[in-house]
């Protein structure tokens, strides 16, 4: 590969992964400003727009239309027109059926179901595009409660990353106002006691992730289920990937398809073809040559070099979309507490039960409580990727939480966010990964000694998407409101550290809703810690009268 085609490839993934455009509200006009060339040819489809050579930025104007063009480009909006995009995509559908959940719904979760059930009497996909923390996954149990309630849905299969699983056992469990019962496999559904034809009592719920169901398409095309959710859904974004085309079979056999994700597009707007050829391959029934030929502009050398026609493809998938941004929801709570469950494979879990009975059987030994608090800090590391040797040497131990975070900063890959982790050897791995994707990032752990430096650049900086913190270090006294997401990577065991952290972005001068992203390791001393914090618990007493309760 010659040197210009890797210079070529570096400066694409450039401007696919960062927000290289700010868009400012000026009286009925929208200010947009930047590395505008790429996107030139997209900004000219807006009516109305204007190049203004002096300020060398472009001046479209303030209407649903150019809202939707430039977030669709990965514009960043200042915070009067992302309460404007909130307007223009309220829903005055008429449907009042009440949702079946044991929940009082928000106003844009309604909306989205009112939308989504009228698209129901004449299309079969429903595309739900809304950020992490807006209630998703309620909505969308919702939906297939009110279609299993009318009789018109007994089978359902949700797809999702391996991660997202546990959520969607908890949510139903939780909020569900219908019977239902959750399968493992497809055959365990089949073969169930009950006649799965006659049997109106309980929705069917086949739960697995992507990679599962592709291994089992030929047992899914037998189990026939009525709907199908694609949670996260660009994790089928690759059409020639065998879990995009085993659901692409599947979504064409089922009666109703939803898609629910934040962010559809991580690469390229071109990320949504196989996304709806999942949800109705009628909404674009051209083939992938001619759907790139249509949205793309290809070099001498077919190399992409732009997009073009995008408001035509904001036409056409909007058709059957409902979108959702937090920082245009009026009626959420100022916090919103997630989990993401990450789990060890066999080899890694049976070395951390290793060392979990290690330490039970020096605690046997009646050490003092400050010597069990050392011993469960390797428990802490070990789930965090990492493992100290006696001698002080620092291992890996695992990639899960690391690979989580990867998948994470896709989702997130339009917005500014903040990540707060305990271990050194922590904080390193996720710079690494953030280098090698290019991500620029501001770094505060202990022996950092330019800290106002490293906050003002991410406060102040567009490019600066990134802020990592040290949880004892970074968590008190700095300003982080250029985010309203926060994502835990691991957990110290101090209270107070724990709600310094959390105030660093939910202060004043944020405007917006705050998300708390934690990352868990399933059956671990993660849950305990996260437990005894949210209780406001003395999480050092809890652990070391719990040590022999939990693995």
């Amino acid at each position: 590969m010659s040197r210009n085609i890797i210079t070529l490839a570096k400066k694409l993934k450039k401007y696919y992964n960062i927000n290289m455009l700010t868009a400012t509200k000026k009286s009925q006009s929208i200010i947009v400003s930047g590395s505008t060339f790429f996107y030139k040819d997209t900004i000219k489809e807006i009516e109305g727009r204007k190049w203004d050579s002096m300020t060398k930025s472009w001046i479209v104007p303030l209407n649903g239309n150019s809202l939707n063009i430039l977030s669709f480009i990965g514009a960043v909006f200042c915070q009067e027109l992302q309460l404007e995009f909130g307007k223009y995509h309220s829903y005055d559908g008429t449907i009042s059926i009440p949702l079946p959940i044991k929940a009082t719904p928000y106003k844009h979760q309604i909306a989205a179901f009112n939308f989504a059930l009228n698209l129901f009497e004449s299309k079969k996909g429903f595309a739900l595009l809304a950020d992490m923390g807006t209630g998703k996954t309620i909505t969308a149990i919702a939906l297939m409660g009110r279609l299993f309630l009318d009789d018109k849905c007994r089978r359902v299969l949700i797809a999702a990353p391996k991660s997202i699983l546990p959520v969607w056992a908890n949510e139903l469990n939780k909020f569900a106002d219908f019977d239902y019962q959750i399968y493992k496999t497809p055959s365990d559904a089949k073969d169930s006691q009950f006649d799965l034809l006659s049997n109106k009592n309980k929705l069917n719920i086949v739960i697995l992730n992507y990679e599962s169901i592709w291994r089992l398409e030929k047992e899914f095309l037998e189990y026939k289920p009525d709907m199908i959710i694609a949670d996260e859904s660009s994790k089928i974004k690759n059409s020639t990937a065998k879990q995009s085309k085993a659901l692409h079979i599947l979504g064409n056999m089922s009666k109703y398809n939803i898609i629910l994700s934040g962010t559809p597009i991580t690469n390229s707007p071109l990320d949504i073809y196989s996304q709806y050829k999942f949800l109705n391959n009628k909404i674009f029934s051209e083939n992938w040559w001619n759907f790139q030929k249509k949205y793309a502009n290809f070099d001498q050398n077919n190399r992409i070099v732009g997009f073009k026609n995008i408001g035509n493809l904001l036409q056409r998938m909007h058709e059957v979309a409902y979108r959702v941004k937090l920082t245009s929801v009026v009626d959420m709570p100022p916090v919103v507490n997630l989990l993401r469950i990450v789990g060890l494979n066999p080899e890694q879990r049976k070395l951390y039960k290793e060392l979990h009975k290690g330490l039970l059987h020096i605690l046997d030994q009646q050490v003092s409580h400050d010597n069990v608090l050392v011993k469960l800090l390797k428990l802490s590391q070990f789930t965090g990727g990492f493992v100290t040797t006696d001698s002080g040497e620092v291992l890996p131990s695992n990639t899960a939480k690391l690979d989580e975070l990867k998948n994470l900063l896709d989702e997130f890959a339009d917005k500014k966010i903040v990540i707060f982790a305990r271990f050194i050897a922590e904080i390193n791995a996720i710079c690494a990964i953030l280098e090698q994707k290019e991500i620029k990032y501001s770094l505060v752990y202990g022996d950092t000694a330019n800290r106002q430096i490293q906050v003002d650049n991410f406060q102040n900086d567009i490019e600066t998407r990134v802020f990592v913190g040290q949880i004892a270090t970074a968590g008190m006294g700095i300003t982080l409101t250029a985010a309203h997401t926060t994502i835990y990577f691991s957990l110290d065991y101090s209270y107070a550290n724990y709600e310094q952290s959390k105030s660093r972005t939910f202060r004043i001068g944020q405007s917006f809703p705050c998300t708390y992203i934690h990352l868990i390791v399933e059956n671990s001393i993660d849950s305990k810690v996260f437990s005894a914090l949210q209780n406001k618990k003395d999480i050092a007493k809890q652990l070391v009268d719990d040590f022999k309760s939990f693995e």
